[in-house]
């Protein structure tokens, strides 16, 4: 195993009992090619017939405690106490066919702005103030990722109060719910990640 590698295996290797899916899942793919850009976002399993800079999964760096107090004062966000864990070990990633949001570091400078110059973890404010407008029935739900569902829709990750997680298509449609992260990790990566292995090429695998 390459430095690189084995700086991504121990970055993971520390993620909390609840994120043991995706843990596990990095650690599966770690095997292909793998980096860690300047700014400590992790990428792993590069695909490039997708477009140059993209992996299967990329993390990035986690958020820090005092960042959900600020981002609070700034956007009037509260974000539910079910997601620190996750957004302190990889404060946004992609994997698979995947988008958890995140505290874009942009939006927690003043004044807050989306940086288009840069990658980003998907903004966790934006979802919840325009985004999960698109999904019917969520006004009072906090917003928090949505996944590939098919080749034309996105299912939508919502809590629903303090530990409920459901997954809904734009209709309202009810596809999934769990009472804890950890199972939601469990089934809903499992799913992402048959849906995009569906569309890799042959040849990549090794």
């Amino acid at each position: 195993m390459n430095p690189v590698q084995s700086r991504i295996r121990d970055y993971v290797a520390r993620f909390p009992p609840e994120l043991a899916a995706l843990k596990e899942s990095c650690l599966r793919y770690l095997q292909y090619c793998s980096v860690i850009d300047t700014d400590g976002t992790v990428m792993i399993a590069h695909r490039p017939w997708v477009a140059p800079l993209n992996y299967f999964i990329t993390l990035y760096p986690g958020a820090k405690s005092s960042w959900f107090a600020q981002y609070k004062k700034l956007h009037g966000i509260t974000i539910p106490t079910l997601l620190h864990p996750l957004l302190k070990a990889t404060n946004g990633c992609f994997i698979f066919g995947t988008s958890f949001y995140g505290m874009a570091p942009s939006m927690l400078t003043k004044p807050p702005h989306l940086d288009r110059t840069k990658l980003q973890c998907h903004d966790i404010a934006t979802a919840n103030r325009e985004w999960k407008r698109e999904y019917t029935n969520a006004s009072d739900q906090f917003h928090f990722a949505y996944r590939s569902h098919s080749d034309t829709e996105n299912a939508g990750y919502f809590l629903v109060g303090k530990t409920t997680i459901r997954a809904t298509l734009k209709s309202g449609e009810v596809i999934g719910e769990w009472s804890d992260l950890a199972t939601f990790l469990k089934n809903e990566l499992a799913a992402s990640e048959k849906h995009e292995c569906s569309e890799i090429p042959e040849e990549w695998w090794h």
